[in-house]
């Protein structure tokens, strides 16, 4: 639940709207009936998550050390994607690193597309 003061609303997702109707989750339906009494005049509506991008979806590790693997002629670059794993890196540095290495790789949408260019 989040308070949109810009537009006066009270946004609820639609699992949290689902739940509001369900009489055992007094916490939640509590909880907006606080926000109603406190901000009278919002509207409340249900919103639509964002939409995330699957440009990258499918990119995991593996994928990211075989490619390096393959196309790291001096060894230099595979040996810093092993620091990387072996510090326990989060994937989310990881992935920045290689893209940082092979920028073609923001080019492509979709996972036939890195599979040709490997």
């Amino acid at each position: 639940m989040k308070l949109n003061l810009m537009k006066e609303t009270i946004e609820l997702t639609k699992a949290e709207a689902r739940k509001i109707n369900n009489p055992n989750n007094n916490a939640l339906y509590e909880a907006l009936m606080k926000h109603r009494a406190d901000f009278p005049t919002f509207k409340i509506v249900v919103v639509e998550p964002k939409k995330t991008s699957t440009t990258f979806k499918g990119m995991n590790c593996a994928f990211m050390e075989n490619y390096v693997l393959n196309h790291d002629e001096t060894g230099e670059k595979m040996a810093q994607y092993k620091k990387l794993r072996n510090d326990r890196s989060p994937y989310g540095a990881i992935k920045k690193w290689f893209m940082e290495q092979y920028p073609q790789f923001k080019e492509f949408t979709t996972r036939t597309q890195w599979v040709l260019a490997a």
